[in-house]
């Protein structure tokens, strides 16, 4: 999966199935809060998700205004180039590590 480039790309890619999914297994699934609830909680927490970004999606697009966008997108930015600098780091971690056992 290729990572958004821009802010409307990411808000764009937060409406798609893929979105969903890589929140659930991604994010979620590493969380022990998520981890201790019960599954009923869980499954409605994933429906929530798989729902609610789709349609957070749409709202941001239609409801703000594209100069405020443009104005968060080099913030926007700078966040996505650390998270995937982290991702990157950690994978050759993984890699490097294996590669010594």
């Amino acid at each position: 999966m290729e990572f958004p480039n821009t802010l409307n790309e990411f808000i764009v890619w937060l409406g798609t199935p893929a979105a969903a999914g890589w929140v659930i297994a991604s994010l979620l699934e590493q969380w022990g809060v998520f981890q201790a609830l019960t599954p009923g909680v869980k499954r409605l927490a994933a429906l929530v998700l798989t729902v609610g970004l789709p349609v957070l999606s749409k709202v941001v697009l239609d409801g703000v205004a594209p100069e405020t966008l443009d104005q968060v997108a080099p913030w926007f930015a700078i966040v996505a180039t650390g998270l995937i600098t982290w991702a990157a780091s950690q994978t050759a971690h993984a890699v490097q590590k294996k590669s010594e056992d």
